[in-house]
This record gives C-alpha cells, structure tokens and sequence, in this order.
C-alpha cells in the first residue's frame, strides 16, 4: 500500500497547531497578576477563537466551491475536509479548556455572555465541521484503515457559490452519511425559531418517522450559536441535524446506520453465468446489498464486486457486501472465476415505477413498483432535496434520507420547511479510496 504523506503531514500539523493554541492559554493566564488582567486575557482568547472559527468555515466553503468547479482534486479535497476536521477538534479542546479556565476567574466573560453559554454555543458552530465520517477520512490518512467515500457536491447558488457535499461509506457494518448544504441555510425565508420548542416542532414535521421511533432527544444550540442541533437514536442507528435558527430549514444532517438494520427494497436481481445476483437498494447515496449465490444450490459466492467499472470489495463467505448506491444508472458487476454477472439499476427504487423501464440484467430483469416521493419523476442527478420519507420502514426503505437523498414512498415534500431546493450537479466521485500510509 503507498503512503499519502501530504495528507498526514496536513492532518499532523493542524493537531499541532490546536496543541500549542492550548497550551498558550495556560502560559498567558498564569501571567495576568490580577482578575481584570485574566478577564481580558479570557475576552481576548475567545475573539481568537471567533475568528478562527470563522477561517475553518470559510475554508470549508472555499474547498467545496473549487472542487465543485473543477479546481480541486477529489484527493485534495477530501484531504483539505480532513484537515480542517482535525483543526476543528482542536478548537473545540481550546474552547473546553477556556470554559474550564474561567470556572477560577469570576464574572468573566466574552462579548458580554457569560463564557459557559459562549462555549455551549461556540461548539456547535465547531460541530459544522466534524462528522464520524470526516473522522475516518483522518483516521485514513494517518495510516490506520483505508476507508472508501462517495463523494458528491451541490452547485446550491445561481452564481455557483454555496455549494454543498455529501460524503457517504461503509464502516464497520455502519453507513454513514454527512450532508451539508449551505444555501438551504442562507436562502431560507425570515421564519425564526423562537425557541427550541419550536425547533423540536420542525424536527418531528422533517423527520416524522425517526421522531417516533426515537428512544432519545439530545439537542443544543439556539439563536447565539446560529442553529439547532438535534440527535435522534433510533432503532436503526442515529440522525443528528442542524436546523438554522433564522429560517428554520435543515442544513446539515449525519446519518450512523447499522447495516443489519437498514430495510431495503425488493431486490433486482440476474441469473447469468451460473451465478445469481440479487441488489438490495435503499436511496440514492445510501447503502445497497449485493447478495451473490452459484446458480443452482444458492450456495454463497465469494465474488469480486465492481460498481460503475470500479472495485468495491468482494462478497467473503457469506456472498454478502454492502456498498455506496452512486446516483443515476447503477451497474453492477460481479466476477467469480470465468464468470460474470451484470445487473443495471436506478439508483432511486421509485424510478423504475416512475419511467417504465424497470431495471435489467445482461441475462433478464426485475423490475419494481415503488412510488415516487410526490407523483412525479424526478431525473437522477438535478435536484438534492430535504426529504422525509413515510411508510413503513420495516417493510421498505421509507426512512427519513434527508439532505441529498430522494427514497422511500409516501413522502410529502411539501411538509418540508424548505424556501428553495437546491441543484446537484453530475460531479460526483462514485468511489475514492484513502489508504493507510504504510509502505512495504
């Protein structure tokens, strides 16, 4: 395996950077000789901190700009996301380390709030740029798991500012999914939450299903930290998403799945060169089950799977592998020996219902008839929608796939607390690969 020595060296840097932000803290308030001078020294750090706050965002948005326009490598990009996650963590250690260092100065504070209120706040603003995702990205390239990403951007501004991501992989029998569209925050109409009792209100209404399955609630935020942040646990996983305390709409969402609990559709499913293969699909963007037995017994075929002409992993023993559905047309390849087996999909199951076409193999087809979300066809690709999906999600997969994602059935868009949606572009990166720096 190569080692990507840029990418760690970036990662290691910025954690250095957080460390001494750190330590400095300690060095100047040992200094101050007084309560005034150790106020200031308190007010003086958290301006810092604002402001670089304020750098990694806008960094952020730089990044996903360029590489929406071509200007950046999908490597350099995702190394720049993983960087900025480790400053990110950083930060919020130096802003945990400042809450905890005016506990002994009293009557501190910054910019007029009292510093235990400015650090909940501040923490979720830091919270916008880390993900368990971003965190495997860091992980990856510090040498410790390859870990496989989708990656997909959003051109969400007429003039193509604001752009969006969504990242997506499989982990350790998890899906996990972060989503990220700025414009559902900046273009959302003057509809402010006033309270969190509120927000809660627009959190059930965008995500009836996970709320009523939820065994738990965390939330923060408010109006001082700009939105709300809300985890829901549910039976399936968790779904964490930030709602804008000014419009109201969700702009971010992270979704942690566990595999064996995900419901997917009725499989497509091919017979052809002795092997039979069965997909089992959820929603664009999110997880599918190639399931490969021998033709005949239904034995399990330990195969080589490809997605769109590029290895995903192979089946193992059990002749089961779950992998990222790309958006659009999906093909699927499976090879076991001298045979070969394709089967060719939509990635939305609702499309096969909505075009006709049904979805084929090299050898025959199955096809399905799962309803649109609102009636209507919806080609793959031009839209990235905050969509909640209903139905029953022990039967289908009519899950809430919010930011990015279109599944399920009985999905009422309307309901959404959306001013505009926001148009994906085709620049998407089906899989990009980071592996641990180890040579030899």
């Amino acid at each position: 395996m190569t080692l990507d020595v840029g990418g760690a060296l970036a990662v290691d840097t910025a954690a250095t950077e957080g460390r001494i932000g750190t330590l400095t803290i300690d060095e100047r308030l040992s200094r101050a000789n007084t309560t005034a001078a150790k106020r200031a020294v308190i007010r003086e750090v958290g301006t810092r901190i604002e402001r670089r706050i304020e750098r990694l965002g806008a960094e952020q948005r730089a990044a996903i700009e360029a590489y929406e326009g071509g200007e950046l490598r999908t490597r350099e990009f995702v190394r720049t996301l993983g960087r900025i996650q480790v400053r990110a963590v950083r930060l919020r250690g130096t802003i945990d380390r400042l809450e905890t260092a005016a506990v002994s100065v009293p009557a501190s504070a910054i910019n007029g709030t009292s510093v235990d209120s400015w650090a909940r706040d501040r923490r979720v603003r830091v919270g916008l740029l880390t993900s368990p995702l971003r965190r495997e990205i860091v992980a990856a390239l510090r040498g410790i798991d390859p870990v496989t990403v989708y990656v997909e951007t959003a051109d969400t501004g007429a003039d193509g500012a604001d752009g969006g991501v969504v990242l997506a992989t499989i982990d350790n029998g998890r899906y996990v999914r972060d989503a990220y569209l700025p414009a559902e925050r900046d273009d959302g109409p003057p509809n402010e939450v006033g309270s969190i009792l509120t927000a809660l209100d627009r959190v059930s209404a965008a995500y009836p299903w996970a709320w009523n399955a939820s065994a738990g609630v965390e939330s923060a935020g408010g109006p001082a930290a700009g939105s709300y942040r809300f985890t829901l646990f549910h039976r399936q996983g968790r779904l964490t998403t930030h709602l804008d305390a000014e419009s109201a709409n969700v702009f971010r969402e992270i979704q942690v799945k566990r595999l064996r609990a995900v419901p997917t559709a009725p499989p497509v499913a091919v017979a052809e060169a002795g092997l039979g293969v069965q997909v089992g699909r959820t929603h664009t963007t999110g997880p599918m089950n190639v399931s490969v037995t021998a033709a005949g017994g239904g034995r399990a075929a330990n195969a080589t799977v490809f997605v769109d002409d590029r290895i995903v992993g192979r089946t193992g023993p059990d002749g089961s592998l779950w992998a990222i559905t790309p958006r659009g047309e999906v093909n699927v390849t499976v090879v076991n020996g001298e045979s070969t087996a394709t089967v060719r999909f939509a990635s939305d199951p609702r499309s096969t219902a909505e075009d006709g076409t049904g979805s084929t193999g090299s050898a025959g087809s199955a096809n399905e008839s799962i309803p649109s979300a609102n009636g209507s066809a919806s080609a793959p690709g031009d839209r990235s929608e905050m969509v909640e999906t209903g139905s029953d999600p022990e039967a289908d997969p009519s899950t809430e796939t919010g930011l990015g994602a279109e599944n399920g059935s009985g999905t009422n868009v309307s309901r959404l607390p959306t001013k505009s949606r926001s148009t994906l572009t085709a620049r998407a990166t089906p899989v990009f690969e980071l592996r641990p720096e180890i040579s030899g």
